[in-house]
């Protein structure tokens, strides 16, 4: 009989707010990058809303996500890793499709890396970690 924490949703759900949380801590680091690679216009992206922060903060959000959510999908997720980060990716990957061709580019550089470092996290952990 399977327990109540071997279900892959309430672990996609962890995932999923642990990738949220982590990228709203790390929004400020995105947020230098992100102005460091973008012409950026001084009143904000938003129009009318200027300089707000909390917008701020749900951009950046949406441009470090693609990064920390596949690190947390390989961390937690045994099986259908796929499906559940291709349900979490895609609001991030529908706002990176739509705003261009570079957003699109970083967006696959930033998956890439949260991939390869989400299985080198995995490996070192089944290797060192759960050998004891």
């Amino acid at each position: 009989m399977a327990k109540a924490n071997d279900s892959i949703f309430i672990k996609a759900i962890y995932a999923y707010l642990l990738a949220i949380i982590f990228s709203m801590l790390f929004s400020p680091l995105f947020d230098k990058f992100y102005k460091s690679i973008s012409v950026t216009i001084p009143g904000g992206g938003f129009g009318v809303w200027g300089n707000w922060w909390v917008l701020g903060l749900i951009q950046n959000t949406f441009f470090a996500l693609p990064f920390f959510l596949p690190i947390f999908v390989i961390l937690f997720i045994k099986k259908w890793q796929w499906l559940v980060w291709l349900i979490g990716i895609f609001i991030p990957f529908t706002f990176a499709w739509v705003s261009g061709n570079r957003y699109l580019f970083w967006f696959l550089i930033f998956t890439l890396a949260g991939f390869i470092l989400g299985w080198v996290l995995k490996l070192l952990y089944e290797k060192i970690i759960a050998k004891k």
